[in-house]
């Protein structure tokens, strides 16, 4: 699949004769003319990202799992030596939060320059972060994250939760409750979103207008004045709970596959999505996921007086 079939077709060039005169049609143009210079060129707009791409990263965060896990034991082995006990590695909340940061830096570390050089522009134009389309609104949305965690919080009160889930483990030492806000403040809203709303998301959208222009001879979709897409709306609703799905499934271990939690993450999923396509800016949902976890980690401090009193938390 090709984005280049998507491309919007420009009209027609206006070029200036060496009379000075100005021909916007090819009739218009004498056979004997010589053309100075074109006006008004339209650039080459491709569309992204598609499926490949979407695979290519996944790809990528597999081979930076590996990385990480080597790179890891190798220092742990070090540090440790013959005491190392690898089988309760997967068992230690501090160890399981480094190997996640270590896996998000590493695939950046490969997917940004990769990226760039295979798209022709810059990864976060590619990705459609558009920081000018949120400046002034920034304070409001990360706002609106804090009010959609609180919601949801308070939502869950009444919903069948599991009194202890896996995801617990991390809220048990100050040290390891320390990075993982850290972590969950800043860095994992940052590479969650670029996966599942700079990549899946648009992929799966693309990939609809694709079949239904192939399939059911669709019009191609067009793109707006900075070169994002302009999706039809069975796309987006396509793409949008589609990645919604993959975005819970991926918490699924933490919360000990419970439906109740599970279904709430599936609608926060569904706010950020709507967040990224409203404002057609992947900074946007950045920005209301971070507000999001960022207002979880808040709560908690201040009700364990600065994560000393741990033992406050229920379960």
């Amino acid at each position: 699949m090709t984005s280049e079939e998507f491309e919007q077709k420009p009209e027609g060039v206006s070029v200036v004769l060496a009379d000075g005169n100005l021909a916007t049609t090819e009739s218009e143009v004498p056979s004997n003319a010589i053309i100075d210079a074109p006006l008004d060129k339209p650039k080459k707009l491709r569309l992204l990202s598609n499926l490949a791409h979407t695979a290519v990263l996944l790809l990528i965060a597999i081979t930076a799992a590996m990385v990480a896990a080597v790179g890891l034991g190798i220092l742990l082995f070090l540090k440790q030596g013959t005491k190392l006990n690898m089988n309760n590695l997967g068992e230690q909340p501090l160890f399981i939060v480094l190997f996640e940061i270590a896996i998000y830096f590493i695939s950046l570390l490969i997917a940004w320059p990769l990226f760039s050089l295979w798209w022709k522009r810059g990864f976060l134009e590619g990705v459609y972060w558009n920081t000018s389309r949120i400046r002034s609104i920034w304070w409001k949305l990360m706002l609106m994250g804090g009010v959609l965690s609180i919601s949801i919080e308070l939502i869950s009160n009444y919903l069948p939760v599991p009194r202890e889930l896996p995801i617990d483990k991390f809220f048990k030492t100050p040290s390891t409750l320390w990075v993982v806000a850290i972590f969950g403040t800043f860095l994992a809203p940052f590479v969650e979103e670029l996966f599942f709303r700079g990549f899946l998301l648009p992929s799966l959208a693309n990939a609809w207008e694709w079949c239904a222009h192939k399939w059911f001879h669709a019009a191609p979709r067009t793109v707006d004045a900075s070169g994002h897409p302009n999706w039809s709306r069975s796309a987006i609703l396509f793409g949008t709970v589609l990645a919604s799905i993959a975005f819970a499934m991926m918490h699924a271990d933490q919360l000990d596959h419970a439906w109740a939690p599970l279904v709430a993450l599936f609608v926060v999923s569904i706010v950020l999505s709507a967040v990224r396509l409203h404002f057609r800016s992947l900074a946007a949902s950045v920005l209301v996921h971070s507000g999001y976890n960022g207002t979880l980690f808040l709560i908690t401090f201040i009700a364990t007086d600065g994560f000393r009193h741990l033992e406050k938390l229920k379960g």
